[in-house]
């Protein structure tokens, strides 16, 4: 039986950044999935204590729905939001940083 909760978006969180640029595994913390229950609604956590470069490898985009991917430096979503682009590395704005909260928000055209 399938579950009607539709997947939106799916990530790979690093502890370092660059995201594994030059072929490395390491700081790989693993892969998120987000699925429409979870969008337009702040994520309070990673769950791991330091994000230093996000790769959102997808997310839902077509002529039904549009998301967008925020990761914050601040707890709550709060602070200046930072977009996450696909096929992209989002490394945190300042080195001394980590992200700690991220909001995947999906419309309807």
């Amino acid at each position: 039986m399938r579950r009607d909760d539709p997947h939106r978006a799916d990530f790979r969180i690093w502890s370092e950044t660059g995201c594994g640029q030059n072929g490395s595994n390491e700081g790989n913390l693993g892969v998120w999935t987000i699925n429409e229950s979870q969008t337009n609604q702040c994520q309070p956590t990673f769950n791991a204590q330091v994000v230093k470069g996000i790769f959102l490898n997808d997310i839902q985009t077509d002529n039904q729905t549009t998301c967008t991917m925020y990761a914050y430096t601040d707890e709550n979503c709060g602070g200046e939001a930072q977009i996450v682009s696909v096929k992209e590395c989002a490394n945190v704005p300042d080195g001394d940083a980590s992200f700690i909260s991220f909001n995947v928000e999906c419309n309807a055209p």
